[in-house]
């Protein structure tokens, strides 16, 4: 493959990782939810230091260990990472770069970052 057959090739990559993005940050929850992107209705219910252990009710997502995620509950707000996934997917482990002391309990909405 030529130089400028790579340059082109990455340069429509990145454009494309640019539109799903842009797409992603448009789209409803609902229409987030459908696409795997987006879980509702997260409870926390283990705090450790830098950790959090949430439950869900049901998970469609394709979130997976590894997966960048943004928390918000009301007015919080905590970037993490999955760092597991257990009980036939209804049990979120999350690492966070913040204390979770003072975080309330939920209902907590996890989308996936862009």
């Amino acid at each position: 493959m030529a130089v400028a057959s790579l340059q082109d090739f990455l340069r429509r990559e990145r454009q494309a990782t640019r539109a799903e993005a842009a797409l992603s940050a448009m789209l409803a929850e609902e229409a987030l939810i459908d696409r795997g992107e987006c879980l509702v209705d997260l409870t926390i219910t283990r705090r450790q230091r830098g950790a959090l252990v949430l439950d869900c009710p049901v998970n469609e997502s394709r979130f997976r260990p590894g997966t960048r995620i943004d928390l918000s509950c009301g007015g919080s707000r905590v970037p993490g990472v999955i760092t597991d996934i257990v009980d036939r997917g209804l049990q979120l482990h999350v690492r966070v770069g913040r204390s979770v002391d003072g975080l309330p309990v939920g209902p907590w909405t996890a989308r996936e970052s862009g």
